[in-house]
């Protein structure tokens, strides 16, 4: 079902759910037609970092661990 018709079809039975981020069910009021969510926490968001050699040196051990640079 397309988008923009998810939330009629909540409303009218034709489909019983949906996948979609907590801003979107918010934004669109899914929550208006919908007795239940599930929070499963299964979608990562991957936020890559620019930088220069310079700025991975002032980085600290750790930090160069965490971001995985090192």
């Amino acid at each position: 079902m397309a988008f923009a018709e998810t939330y009629t079809g909540l409303q009218t039975g034709a489909i019983d759910g949906q996948d979609n981020p907590l801003p979107n069910v918010n934004a669109v009021k899914f929550y208006e037609v919908m007795s239940q969510i599930v929070l499963t926490g299964h979608l990562i968001a991957l936020r890559p970092s620019l930088g220069t050699p310079e700025d991975l040196d002032s980085m600290s051990a750790r930090s160069r661990r965490l971001s995985r640079c090192g």
